[in-house]
């Protein structure tokens, strides 16, 4: 009899551990909101993903978790220097818009990481019944990059370190708003991805030109109730007459590489002599010699790969110095591209990414 008391009160001390132990795994979860106003629960850290959009890619690598990285999209991979030897061996999607789920699925990964413009829906449909996890992260909105990194520390559970990163991009978003605090603003015609076609409100690019100082001058276009075949919000397409009438007082082109794929940028600096020709070939346009920023020499060049830096705050950095240069005459743009590349990209620095018409 005492044996058996001993035995039930063992199993039934064992069965309270178990309890514990249950316990302690859902006090374990992670929880957090995604960027399509998601709750996620995660039993564990992410160890093994796939990644749409280099721009998610860069902040998983900024935090310390770049090898758990498995797949990733062509536009990524095409630019190997930068991400360390990745290859067409890692692609499961030809974009973030074009995935092969059965890739996806083979290499049983965690989660899936894409940007809210990216086929989601189809991630969530496609991987849910393969337990893959589907995570919306927009990795190039400046607009909110805190909430960027910070979703990518909660699912790693590296948040010490998406902390300091959240800090580094602050410091140059706090400095470029006190330094750029009582300027007038510059009216800011952005060229990206095309001949006359620009940015509108909802574009990082839109952004960026506020951060930098500047004024879209198309900042008045609803791209919802706009004519939508004439692009998206990153790239619209507007007159060459329009742009005259609105008469910008400085010029930015994004220059993209001609050795990447359309529409993207690598890491390798565009030639000096074909990027001023680029800007040449703008300031020749027929009219627009009677453009303010034409006419003063503000027409510039910065490269898509700059541009799209840290969120976009890269180039913002850049814009900045050359809209306001005796405001903004002890920063040096070049050194905060230094550090975010050297200190959170792990790679090192390239210049010739950004170039005044000459």
């Amino acid at each position: 009899m005492r044996s058996y008391k001993m035995l039930v009160s063992a199993m039934l001390a064992a069965g309270i551990v178990a309890g514990i132990g249950s316990m302690n795994v859902l006090a374990d979860e992670i929880t957090f909101t995604d960027d399509a106003g998601r709750e996620i629960t995660l039993e564990k850290p992410l160890e093994k993903v796939v990644v749409f959009n280099k721009f998610n890619s860069e902040i998983i690598r900024a935090v310390g978790k770049v090898d758990a990285i498995v797949g990733v999209d062509a536009n990524t991979a095409q630019d190997t220097d930068y991400w360390n030897g990745w290859d067409d061996s890692m692609v499961v999607a030809n974009s973030q818009s074009d995935i092969d789920f059965e890739k996806v699925a083979a290499l049983e990964p965690d989660a899936v990481i894409l940007p809210s413009n990216g086929d989601y829906e189809g991630c969530i449909s496609n991987l849910e019944s393969f337990g893959i996890q589907t995570i919306v992260v927009t990795g190039w909105q400046n607009n909110g990059f805190d909430k960027q990194i910070d979703i990518i520390g909660k699912a790693f559970d590296v948040e010490d370190k998406a902390k300091e990163y959240i800090d580094f991009c602050q410091d140059q978003v706090d400095l470029l708003a006190e330094k750029l605090k009582d300027v007038e603003p510059v009216s800011v015609y952005l060229e990206n991805s095309g001949d006359y076609c620009t940015c509108l409100p909802g574009s990082g690019w839109n952004d960026m030109v506020s951060m930098g100082g500047g004024v879209n001058i198309f900042n008045d276009i609803d791209f919802a109730t706009s004519d939508q075949s004439k692009g998206s919000v990153h790239s619209y397409e507007v007159s060459s007459e329009e742009i005259v009438a609105r008469n910008p007082q400085a010029i930015f082109i994004n220059i993209y590489d001609s050795a990447a794929k359309p529409g993207t940028s690598i890491y390798v600096a565009p030639d000096p002599d074909s990027m001023n020709a680029t800007l040449q070939a703008v300031a020749d346009r027929p009219g627009w010699s009677a453009i303010d920023a034409v006419k003063n020499g503000k027409v510039y060049g910065i490269s898509a790969f700059a541009g799209n830096g840290c969120f976009k705050i890269v180039g913002a950095t850049y814009i900045a110095k050359y809209l306001y240069p005796e405001e903004m005459a002890d920063v040096n743009p070049d050194d905060f591209f230094k550090a975010w590349l050297e200190d959170w990209q792990g790679v090192s620095y390239v210049s010739g990414h950004a170039a005044q018409l000459q």
